[in-house]
């Protein structure tokens, strides 16, 4: 396997797992302050998911652009967070292994609800934050959890600390490291043990293409899936559905993906960019 070491410039600071542990924490704190500004102005509360949303974005850029400052003073944020195109067959090939996951983590999680039923006010404030009675919600719904969040969080966890990651350690070294941090901003013990699956698997997705923004096609698809029922106007309670054909096309999809994925991540893609920052050791 390839060792990725800096050999940036002398003012781009590298970033070790003690590093990208506090960044994550700067986030949450960042994001408290954030949410208590936002229910004041506008009165809302933290079961609105609009209020929750725009905290978490507000965040997340802050707080990205504050790393690329510090990390990456000449270089721009687009850069730094491997804001990069892809090939159309790799952008397809993360499309799928988003909605493979989607499904691997309902599936896991309709057992886990059976082996420990979610508490029942827990239940009721998901459904008031989650709530789809009319068109203007279920966009809210699919602008925040499909398109803002993702976007951000990959942007900072797969752009900015994986990448940062890669320049001290080894590839999946970096992976691990970047999606323990990323699974601990979950709220609940069953959420730190998917985002932990679901970090992994798009770390595996951006070293190999050597883009975030096939990271973050991955986890837009792996948001929407669950949210597939709310946006029909379903209840919260409902299950996605799918035909039986569909859902093995694409785990099989998913599967020669990863496959491909993972053996090129022990040789990662790097941009001409990339290249003039980093020497690869055999």
């Amino acid at each position: 396997m390839n060792r990725m070491s800096s050999a940036a410039p002398e003012d781009e600071r590298p970033v070790t797992p003690l590093i990208a542990a506090a960044w994550t924490l700067a986030v949450g704190i960042v994001t408290a302050v954030v949410l208590q500004v936002l229910t004041e102005v506008r009165g809302g509360s933290l079961e609105d998911l609009l209020t929750m949303a725009l905290g978490l974005t507000i965040s997340y850029v802050t707080v990205s652009a504050i790393f690329s400052r510090v990390h990456a003073p000449t270089r721009s944020l687009a850069d730094v967070a491997a804001l990069r195109g892809c090939r159309w067959a790799d952008g397809l090939a993360s499309i799928c292994v988003g909605a493979a996951i989607a499904l691997a983590v309902i599936w896991l999680d309709a057992r886990l609800e059976r082996w420990r039923p979610t508490d029942a006010s827990e239940l009721a404030s998901i459904a008031r934050m989650f709530d789809n009675s009319t068109p203007l919600r279920r966009a809210k719904i699919a602008a925040s959890i499909v398109v803002l969040l993702p976007v951000v969080t990959e942007i900072f966890f797969r752009g900015l600390l994986l990448g940062g990651l890669l320049r001290t350690m080894r590839p999946w070294g970096a992976i691990l490291v970047s999606s323990v941090v990323f699974s601990l901003t979950a709220d609940s013990p069953r959420q730190i043990v998917f985002r932990l699956l679901a970090g992994s698997v798009f770390g595996v997705v951006r070293v190999a293409t050597g883009s975030s923004v096939t990271a973050t096609m991955a986890a837009m698809v792996y948001s929407l899936m669950p949210a597939i029922p709310l946006l029909r106007g379903q209840s919260i309670e409902v299950a996605l559905t799918m035909h039986p054909v569909l859902r093995v096309a694409i785990s099989a999809g998913a599967a020669v993906a990863l496959v491909v994925f993972s053996r090129r991540v022990s040789r990662p893609q790097v941009s001409e960019v990339d290249a003039a920052h980093l020497d690869v050791i055999a």
